[in-house]
């Protein structure tokens, strides 16, 4: 009866384990005398699952927000080079890349430093990338760059910006991936682009896509996941919105980009929550 118990709670971080394991056990055997739960054993492996995100976000429920956002940073500082390194290569012909080389080097060193740390030199490298594209767009001669796509640049500039100076001053300092990882995910990220057909929005969207499924999925056992994906959708919709507008056609798109967001931030707000009360 006991055995399925004894499975579910290896997902306890070992040391407790070892300390509360047949306690848990015999309590779980206790609340379900005539036979075992598999309700009580989901329990068991959610809460340990749960032990160890809070241990692996320094403890904090702010230290899950910082793990994500600076995922979040990683993600878009590889992604919005993959698509130029296909057309640099050859592997696309997407004519509305710029694949000149301060393009791609600029982001390639947010991503590097982002292997090492998530302080002031990520901070001041986004801030200077961030505010160079801001004014490229803004002394831009091509005729296809209107008001909205100033206004857009800015708005992103500003919000990359102030969530690398946050995770400077309040978060942790860790590092968002080992340069193992990196490497892969840059790679990963030239493939899915060339399998898009170079299109950035479409890689972004469905990057994106795959975070916040998964975050959602994994909401109730560790929020990070979740955090990432939100943030990736917000820094997108702060490209976008600006064009598509409020009112319009196209405006309804807008609106429930908006509603997705707001949505997937009371839910981060809840598993961040879960988190608190677990730390308690």
């Amino acid at each position: 009866m006991s055995a399925p118990y004894r499975w579910a709670i290896r997902a306890y971080p070992d040391d407790f384990r070892a300390a509360h394991g047949e306690e848990l056990v015999a309590t779980a055997v206790e609340l379900h005398p005539s036979g075992w739960s598999a309700r009580q054993a989901w329990s068991l492996v959610v809460g340990g699952l749960r032990m160890r995100s809070h241990r692996d976000s320094n403890h904090s429920p702010s230290g899950a927000v910082a793990s994500g956002m600076r995922v979040a940073l990683f993600v878009y500082s590889i992604l919005v080079v993959a698509g130029p390194i296909t057309s640099l290569v050859g592997l696309t012909n997407h004519g509305t890349y710029d694949a000149s080389a301060p393009v791609l080097v600029a982001p390639l060193i947010v991503a590097v430093l982002l292997t090492m740390t998530s302080r002031w030199p990520v901070a001041v490298a986004v801030t200077v990338l961030a505010a160079a594209g801001a004014v490229r767009t803004a002394t831009s001669t091509v005729e296809i760059v209107r008001t909205s796509h100033i206004i857009a640049g800015v708005v992103f500039a500003v919000l990359v910006a102030g969530s690398a100076w946050w995770l400077a001053v309040r978060g942790d300092g860790k590092r968002a991936v080992r340069p193992t990882t990196a490497l892969a995910a840059l790679a990963a990220g030239v493939l899915l682009a060339w399998v898009l057909g170079g299109s950035d929005g479409n890689v972004l969207l469905g990057v994106t896509t795959l975070l916040i499924i998964g975050g959602v999925i994994l909401s109730a056992v560790d929020p990070r996941v979740l955090v990432a994906g939100t943030a990736c959708w917000v820094m997108t919709l702060a490209i976008v919105v600006p064009a598509w507008g409020v009112v319009g056609p196209r405006s309804v798109v807008t609106w429930i980009s908006v509603a997705i967001a707001c949505a997937l931030a009371l839910v981060c707000r809840r598993s961040v929550n879960r988190l608190r009360l677990a730390s308690i």
